[in-house]
């Protein structure tokens, strides 16, 4: 048989099958997520295909094996085929190979047993003297990306492994209910629901204080490392500081800032929630986050993975002292 007549038996055969199990899938409350552009209801739709549709869900299920197993190649065109059957599916435009971008992004082998994580010290500080105030655009707000909740963990006597002689170190998690890519925004949205298991926004950053007098020394918006507890691999968080970028543009940068002068005001510049001290988009209105208008809770970066992801972790780890 010809080549050619094999390719077109094989597209033949997918569309059938594609056919069929729209046909015999459950149809219950689909026809009711219509407005996909709202993230909640594109996750909501995309858990209920999960769980309803077998086809959905060996899509979702061998695209998730190539992205976390690393341990063998990754095969982006396959990776493709796999996305565009799963936006297919959603009721989504399909998208040409050139413009598939998405790739393991800071995912890296890691076969070592996870470390133990010592638990937060939770009355070491008195978090509303340290932080005023997270202050984002009015726009990020009304578009459905605000700040859901605060994981914060204080560290005392040891860092991962380093010892701490006079500091504290708070580690601080930020949760955003979304975030909006300028372009390609759903299908950027179902991408992290593959990849991350969560439409939620999550960000770290650190904090370094003298232990005797409470006084800020350092603010750090440096990454960390979080171990997937079901595959043999961990994720490299970026640093999340927005150094000149603004809201329009997405940041990862290192970004340190020495002595910080009283309770912080954390700015969010970028649509990727890049953080700093300083405020990049002075024309922009804003809105301001106290500690007591959102949920604050006691835990690590992976406490807010697995509070808010369907994908687990089981151990976090840093590179270096903040």
């Amino acid at each position: 048989m010809k080549k050619s007549h094999i390719v077109i038996l094989l597209a033949v055969f997918i569309a059938l099958a594609l056919t069929l199990s729209t046909i015999f899938s459950p149809q219950k409350t689909t026809e009711e997520i219509t407005d996909l552009k709202d993230s909640r209801k594109l996750k909501e739709k995309f858990l209920f295909l999960y769980e309803n549709d077998a086809e959905f869900k060996r899509s979702v299920d061998r695209l998730r094996e190539l992205l976390f197993n690393t341990l063998e190649e990754y095969n982006k065109t396959e990776a493709w085929i796999l996305f565009n059957l799963i936006l297919k599916k959603l009721g989504l435009p399909e998208i040409e190979l050139e413009d598939f971008r998405y790739g393991r992004g800071g995912l890296v082998p890691s076969p070592e047993p996870p470390s133990k994580l010592k638990p937060c010290c939770e009355n070491c500080v008195d978090l509303e003297g340290i932080i005023d105030s997270i202050v984002i655009p009015s726009k990020d707000l009304e578009d459905g990306n605000g700040l859901e909740a605060l994981y914060v963990c204080a560290y005392k006597g040891d860092f991962y492994g380093y010892p701490l002689s006079g500091k504290i170190i708070l580690e601080v998690t930020l949760v955003f209910s979304d975030e909006d890519s300028p372009s390609r925004d759903v299908e950027y949205d179902v991408w992290r629901l593959v990849a991350w298991g969560r439409i939620e926004d999550i960000e770290t950053f650190f904090i370094v204080m003298n232990e005797e007098t409470g006084k800020v020394e350092k603010i750090s918006f440096r990454g960390l490392t979080i171990r997937m507890k079901d595959w043999p691999n961990e994720r490299r968080i970026s640093p999340i500081g927005s150094g000149g970028a603004s809201y329009t543009s997405a940041a990862h940068k290192l970004l340190i800032f020495e002595d910080g002068d009283g309770p912080l005001v954390i700015y969010v510049n970028t649509w990727n929630h890049a953080l700093s001290l300083n405020d990049n988009n002075i024309f922009l209105e804003k809105h301001s986050y106290r500690l007591g208008d959102i949920k604050v809770h006691v835990g690590k970066r992976v406490d807010a993975e697995n509070d808010y992801s369907v994908l687990k972790y089981s151990s976090q780890n840093v590179q270096s002292l903040p």
